[in-house]
């Protein structure tokens, strides 16, 4: 596996600090906006699909509700204790790269990915994206949520929040910055669909299709796509 040993070395130092049950663990600033955020991706998932994988699962809390005996739901990430804390917090899980996704061509339903993209290059998302039209089933989707690095919001909150994770001790994540249009163009050139493009700010419930007016710069801390593979 060739994963991305860097990030993997950070999450691993959260999962110490936090342990398997916290979403602080997986790099979410509250349980509050983890919540919130859980609640907008489960609202895009069909419920009628019946293979769905979050890549970058963490410790697996983000798909965990929707385990059910009728489909298949599991979770893949590199970092060997998120792996464990998946399996603990019940929600099965295999380690594996995301840019190497160990599943045959087109047999996957549904790809979920949050809080990916701000840790990865360009090259690290356009991988990734590749490999998700790869392993699409025909009529698949994924749904992949990051930070807004443009939201004036996000960009505060990033700058106050590494300050005082500095002077903790705690891990400072790097904040690569991808816009919506940039990510549909990776998707668009790997083959993808896009259906639907959001900003948010989930800790307020506030969601937007309009990703590029002012109330959407200045308060939209999260991007939103779902695309299809045709």
């Amino acid at each position: 596996m060739q994963g991305d040993k860097t990030t993997n070395l950070l999450y691993t130092t959260l999962r110490k600090r936090y342990g398997t049950t916290s979403p602080l663990a997986n790099g979410y600033r509250s349980r509050a906006y983890f919540l919130r955020e859980r609640a907008i991706l489960h609202g895009l998932i069909d419920p009628s699909v019946s293979k769905v994988v979050d890549v970058g699962c963490g410790s697996g809390l983000m798909l965990r509700p929707l385990v059910d005996p009728e489909r298949l739901v599991f979770g893949l990430d590199y970092n060997a204790d998120a792996c464990e804390a998946a399996l603990a917090n019940g929600l099965p899980v295999i380690r594996g790269d995301a840019f190497i996704l160990p599943f045959a061509n087109s047999s996957i339903d549904l790809i979920t990915n949050c809080q990916f993209f701000n840790q990865q290059k360009i090259e690290g998302v356009r991988a990734f994206v590749n490999e998700v039209a790869r392993v699409l089933k025909p009529g698949g989707r994924v749904i992949a949520i990051w930070r807004n690095g443009e939201a004036a919001i996000h960009r505060l909150a990033h700058s106050c929040l590494s300050g005082l994770d500095g002077m903790r001790g705690l891990p400072v994540f790097p904040q690569y910055v991808h816009r919506l249009d940039d990510v549909r163009g990776y998707l668009h050139n790997a083959g993808l669909e896009v259906e639907r493009t959001e900003v948010s700010l989930p800790i307020l419930g506030w969601r937007s299709r309009n990703t590029t007016g002012f109330v959407a710069r200045t308060i939209g801390a999260s991007c939103i796509v779902v695309a299809k593979k045709p």
